[in-house]
This record gives structure tokens, C-alpha cells and sequence, in this order.
């Protein structure tokens, strides 16, 4: 015969919570997501203000686009069938790079692995 440490549940009876979700609470993400996006949005408006009243501190912010200016040339762009084109071109190139990236890793780790130096 075995004995058991717990006691007997009736039937119909909700399982007992584990103690520790009541003692702990997993910290938010709330606050790091915000910092992570009020930088980003922060660099983005200095950009713009720095551009747009063409200052230079050390770089030349006069001769660099506005972030408007961007964004403007970006949706013109969309629509052709050059922007697509393009991406497409761009993809094959840094696809093929990593393709022959891993093959010559794999390779290189395999060689390695098995060499006893």
C-alpha cells in the first residue's frame, strides 16, 4: 500500500492557488517600451529641428534632408514600380551574402570541430 502527503480533495472542489502568484508580481514592460520609443521619437524630432534650421555643430545638418523631406520622397516612391524593383535587387544581394555567410561558417565550424589543434 502507498501513502500519500496530501490530503483528500472532494470532488467538486477548486484547486488551492500556488502561494507564489499571490507574492509575486512579474515587473511590467510598460516603462522600458516607453523609454525605448521616446528616444526614438526624441532623435527624430532633433533631426528634424537641426535640419530644418540648417545647423552645423560639427556636422553639416544643412546639407542633410529634413525628416519630412524623407517621408514625402518615401511615399512618392512607393508607388513605382522602380522602388519594388529595387527592394527586390536589394534582398537578392543581402540574402545571397548571408546564404554563402553560412554555408562558409558551417564549413569553417565543421573543419574546426574536427581537427584536433
Amino acid at each position: 500500500m502507498t501513502t500519500t502527503d496530501t490530503p483528500p480533495v472532494a470532488v467538486g472542489d477548486p484547486p488551492a492557488p500556488p502561494e507564489s502568484q499571490h507574492s509575486r508580481r512579474a515587473p511590467s514592460v510598460w516603462p522600458h517600451r516607453l523609454v525605448r520609443l521616446a528616444s526614438v521619437v526624441g532623435a527624430v524630432v532633433l533631426w528634424q529641428l537641426l535640419t530644418a534650421n540648417d545647423v552645423r555643430l560639427g556636422l553639416r545638418f544643412d546639407t542633410l534632408p529634413t525628416v519630412t523631406e524623407i517621408t514625402a520622397a518615401l511615399v512618392n516612391r512607393l508607388g513605382t514600380p522602380e522602388y519594388w524593383l529595387d527592394l527586390g535587387q536589394s534582398l537578392i544581394r543581402i540574402l545571397t551574402g548571408f546564404g554563402i555567410a553560412a554555408v562558409v561558417g558551417v564549413i569553417t565550424g565543421i573543419l574546426l570541430g574536427r581537427t584536433a589543434w
